[in-house]
């Protein structure tokens, strides 16, 4: 099934709330955030000295805590090392306490507070890497660079409680992709997507069967059109996402590489089997309940001969429903933050942030610095949202903690 093209312009970008001012909970030469606790009190983040920075390809940083609520910040008791791999150097526990990895070993203890107590190694429980959603399942990839440039990879699922070895897929990656990673992404519990392969395109991988080439079998579409040579300018990608975090997905398949040549965005849904063709090349993901899409062009401007960035918000749970315009702006609007239950998106703008309703469009706040301003973690219960600004002159960075209001 292929709707129109006029769904997407049927109405002008939404109305701009004024700009508030806000200020930073706390400055320094670079601040990368990390995580929000389980019950949303205390952001953890890293902060960076220009003298740092100069001397490490990879600096340290320190550690910091900060209270959502009051603006309280305070260092880790203990030097914690910025993590640049998928190690984590903090867990926090479901009572508040955090588990730090110091050059000590592990310490546990409570965010703004002295007192800390030493780990056995053998207590600490990593979140294994690449988890299905409910830890049934766990995937790994291997991949080594071939002589063209491609990489080689096996994938395989094994079952958790038992160690049994459910799926082997052996692929190829195209050149440029770098870290491979899990290779793809988990669907729903007991269905892992691999975005893309030279050989058949994306792959959908059930536990336990055979996997699925994603254009001829979803799509229905020849695989003749695949671009299997190297170098290719174009390539077929997919990404999917659970409906609400049931056994029913959605599916979008996009080209990734030369903007000119990129195809239109197909969309899948398991729910109706149907094939939805958008007539538009370029898209910032679903929201994490799978009921909403970002889609965005960039379009040159012939009065100012400026790149401009137009970006809708398509809901997927009503079948005839029309994208909104959220903005057109000579600011690139991603990188963008969901809020945890899919209803609220923040974007970034001309020194500023704002945040929409994920329901009918509508801008719900808009914050102002004078610089550029980039949307971070929503806390878990979607009451706070963290950000990072690049204060004017671009000599120092600013951690933000605001508070959206709905509606």
């Amino acid at each position: 099934m292929t709707e129109s093209a006029e769904f997407l312009l049927l109405a002008e970008p939404v109305p701009t709330l004024t700009a508030v001012p806000v200020t930073p909970l706390d400055t320094a030469a670079r601040i990368l955030t990390g995580s929000w606790s389980p019950d949303s009190h205390w952001l953890a983040y890293w902060r960076f000295t220009e003298a740092e920075i100069a001397a490490e390809t990879y600096p340290s940083g320190t550690l910091y805590f900060v209270e959502a609520q009051t603006g309280q910040l305070c260092p880790a008791p203990q030097a914690v090392v910025y993590s640049y791999s998928p190690q984590l150097p903090l867990i926090w526990q479901p009572d508040g306490k955090v588990w730090l990895q110091t050059s000590g070993g592990w310490i546990e203890t409570m965010p703004c507070q002295a007192d800390f107590a030493s780990i056995s190694p053998d207590s600490i429980t990593q979140p294994p890497a690449y988890l299905s959603p409910t830890g049934h399942y766990q995937v790994e990839t291997i991949a080594e660079y071939n002589e063209d440039s491609t990489m080689g990879a096996t994938t395989t699922i094994t079952a958790v409680n038992t160690n049994l070895i459910t799926n082997v897929i052996t692929w190829t990656a195209p050149p440029g992709l770098g870290e491979l990673g899990s290779g793809g992404e988990w669907v729903t519990d007991d269905l892992f997507l691999i975005h893309e392969t030279i050989e058949q395109g994306p792959l959908l991988v059930p536990v336990g069967q055979q996997p699925h080439a994603v254009i001829p079998n979803l799509l229905h579409q020849s695989l003749d059109n695949l671009c299997v040579q190297n170098p290719c300018n174009t390539r077929l990608v997919a990404t999917a996402v659970s409906i609400n975090h049931s056994s029913a997905y959605r599916l979008l398949l996009y080209g990734r590489g030369e903007t000119s040549s990129l195809p239109p965005l197909q969309l899948y849904d398991s729910i109706t089997g149907q094939v939805r063709t958008l007539p538009i090349f370029q898209h910032g993901g679903f929201a994490p309940t799978g009921e909403a899409l970002i889609l965005y062009e960039s379009v040159r401007d012939t009065n100012s001969d400026q790149e401009l960035y137009r970006l809708w918000l398509l809901p997927l749970n009503i079948s005839d429903a029309s994208a909104h315009l959220l903005l057109e702006q000579s600011i690139h609007p991603l990188p963008l933050s969901w809020s945890p239950d899919g209803l609220h998106i923040a974007f970034s703008g001309a020194g500023s942030l704002a945040t929409f309703s994920t329901t009918d469009g509508k801008q719900e706040n808009h914050w102002q610095i004078r610089a550029a301003f980039f949307p971070g973690p929503w806390s878990p219960d979607g009451t706070f949202l963290a950000a990072k600004g690049v204060l004017a002159g671009g000599q120092a960075e600013g951690l933000f903690i605001m508070a959206p209001r709905s509606g």
